[in-house]
This record gives structure tokens, sequence and C-alpha cells, in this order.
């Protein structure tokens, strides 16, 4: 391989060179035949051999380093994407671990039953986050049970009329979906409705998946704040989707009295 590299740029060099010098040689004994009436048949094969030499070596150099142009642009791109993708990974907002250990002192100052299955959710979803959210991809089911024990710690949290609903109609347990990616949604509800509206608040998330095609809607009462703002979360969300899942997913906002609505739209194929 190294030799290869070595001799290749000298092959090269002299196939151009020597065809070059062909070229030349060959025309000129071409025109002087021509001139003296001469078979110039031999002659114009040898030339036209030579340029097709000549043509189809340069022709290759071109070709070689546009390709090698083109890997590094594609090596340049996807090392940007992955660097990318890491930094908005490491976006995915902590506020919550904090909250549940607050809410975990809290149960463990009252010797709330409660407080074994907190520590044991927290743990799992801990879990996930630093093993399953490294991933590129994780089972629909996987994600689903983070999900339900994310929402199940909230609803500890806000117990009393609070609704905290997920609903869900998988037809494929099995299809792939890049982690921590829904959550977004229940994360930006927490935090701008349940967190911040004490009269009636609620949160209800539909998941559905059909033939690879995935469905999550989330809506929720929310505080009536600046409407041009989306909040650092949503927009992450929305990088990361046009990362990961470019020209194959769709998400949409809507504000509608004071429920908020927002969906994904995902083809996992």
């Amino acid at each position: 391989m190294k030799l290869s590299k070595v001799y290749k740029p000298i092959i090269i060099f002299l196939l151009l060179s020597t065809s070059l010098l062909a070229m030349i040689e060959f025309k000129s004994r071409w025109e002087s035949a021509r001139i003296l009436n001469q078979d110039v048949t031999i002659l114009s094969t040898y030339f036209w051999l030579s340029v097709a030499v000549f043509s189809s070596t340069l022709g290759y150099v071109v070709l070689s380093w546009l390709f090698e142009r083109w890997k590094e642009y594609r090596q340049l791109k996807n090392e940007r994407v992955e660097t990318e993708l890491s930094a908005l990974k490491s976006k995915i907002d902590p506020h919550f671990f904090f909250n549940t250990l607050n809410n975990l002192y809290g149960l463990a100052r009252e010797k709330s039953e409660d407080t074994p299955d907190v520590i044991l959710q927290l743990s799992d979803i801990m879990r996930f986050v630093i093993y399953e959210g490294d991933k590129e991809r994780v089972s629909i089911a996987d994600e689903i049970e983070y999900l339900q024990k994310y929402m199940h710690l909230h609803s500890i949290r806000y117990k009393d009329g609070t609704q905290l609903e997920l609903e869900t109609e998988i037809d494929n347990q099995e299809a792939n979906i890049a982690p921590l990616l829904l959550v977004t949604l229940i994360e930006n509800g927490v935090k701008h409705g349940l967190e911040v509206i004490s009269d009636n608040p609620y949160l209800k998330a539909h998941l559905c998946v059909t033939n690879s095609y995935l469905v999550f809607d989330v809506r929720n009462r929310f505080y009536n704040q600046d409407e041009s703002s989306e909040g650092i979360g949503l927009n992450t969300l929305k990088r990361r989707l046009e990362l990961i899942y470019p020209k194959k997913h769709i998400f949409t906002t809507q504000r509608t009295g004071d429920e908020f609505q927002a969906r994904i739209e995902l083809d996992l194929k």
C-alpha cells in the first residue's frame, strides 16, 4: 500500500509526460508526411492513441482529486454532525433530576411508602440516559418505558388535581428510534405547564406507531408568555430532528387559548 502511494504519482507523471511528448512527435511527423503525400495511417493511429492515453490519465487525475475532496467533505460533515448531536444531547434539561431529588428528599423526611419506588425509577431513568442515550437507536418499547417512568415520577410530584397521561398505540414494539427524542415534549409541557399553573393543570400525550410511521402528540395547559419564544428545549429538538431525520419528519406547535400542542411525525424506516 505504501509503495503504491509512493510510485503512483511517478507513474502518472511518466504517463502524462510521455503521452504528451508522443502527441507532439507524432503530430509533427503526421504533418510532414501529409506535406510529402505519404501514408499517414500509422502515424495518425499512434497520435490518437497517445491522445487517448494523455486524456484518460489526466481524467483519472482530475476524478481522483475530486473524489478525495468529496471524501474529505463527507468526513468533515459527518464529524460536524456527530459533534453537534453530542452537544445537543448534553443539553437535555437536567433540572428534572434536581427536582426529583428534592422531591425524594421530602418523601424520605415524611417516611413515605413511595420513597423506594422513586429511588428505583430514578435509577432506571439515569441508567437509560447514560447508557441507552448514547446509542444511535433504541427500540420504541424502551423509549416508551423511559417515558412512562419519567411521567410516573412527575405524577408522584404533582399529586393533587393534576392530569398526567400517556396513551400508546404501537403495532411494532421493535421499531427503532433515536433515544431521548420524545421526552423533550414532556419536559416542555412540565416546565411551561405543570410547574407554573395551579388551576386544573394537565398534560396528555398520545404516541402512535403504524407501519413504521410515528406520531407523538402532547397537549398541556401552559402559562401564556411571549409566544415568539419557544424555549431552548424545543429549538434543540428541532435541530436534532433536522440532523437525525432529514426530510423524514414533521414538527409542529400550536397554541389554542390556554392549551399548547406539540406534535412530532417521523418516518422510522
